[in-house]
Formats: structure tokens, sequence, C-alpha cells
């Protein structure tokens, strides 16, 4: 099963939630048992949010699985608690059932990816 940013023939969904520049952007997710829906959101919804990960703006990312096959999202959040630009980017560990059909965070594991040079 694939995650992806909105609903396109998966079964597992996730999405951002409110406008990107709110310091309450954040990150649910729902699940059908058709591609066509109907989605229901889970009730653990938000995932990811400000009081989660303590940063403001978490949001509009990706899932993936690392090279030890643990389940990651990268996103972007605000570059502070005043400033929106320039967004930083952060890595988070996820956690779900077989089915994917129930997803958690793990909050001690977010952290910023490191800034490279041009």
């Amino acid at each position: 099963v694939d995650l992806v940013q909105l609903p396109s023939l998966t079964f597992n969904s996730k999405k951002s939630a409110n406008n990107f520049r709110s310091p309450k952007y954040a990150v649910g997710y729902a699940t059908s048992t058709s591609p066509l829906g109907p989605w229901s959101k889970s009730d653990q919804n938000p995932l990811i949010d400000s009081k989660i990960i303590n940063q403001n703006g978490p949001g509009h990312g990706d899932i993936f699985y690392d090279d030890k096959k643990h389940l990651k999202y990268v996103f972007h959040t605000h570059f502070s608690k005043n400033e929106l630009r320039p967004r930083r980017t952060g890595i988070i560990s996820l956690f779900s059932d077989k089915e994917l059909k129930k997803i958690n965070c793990e909050p001690t594991t977010f952290r910023f990816l490191k800034e490279i040079d041009p």
C-alpha cells in the first residue's frame, strides 16, 4: 500500500490541514477500504502538529521506508516560532500496524535535516 499526499488509488492517505502560513498547519491521515472512498479521518488526527514536535507549521511532506525498513515522514516546518521563511525540513519516525490502518509518530525522533551549502 502506498501512502500519498492526496487520495490517488491508495487505501491510506495523508493530508495537511490549515494554511501553510499558519502555526497550526498540521498533518493527519484517512483510511478507506476502496481507493474511491468513502474515506474516514483518523480519530488520532492530527498525526503531527506544533504541540507534538514543538515547531510551528509542520506539514506537506512524504512518507518512505529507510534502508532499515523503518517508516519515516519528511516534511517542512516554519523557520522559527516568529518567522515562516525560509522553511526548514524535518524528519520523524512513524509506526503503524501491518495494514497501515493506524499510524502514530514518535515525537522524540523528530530532528531537522542538515543544511548543505550550495
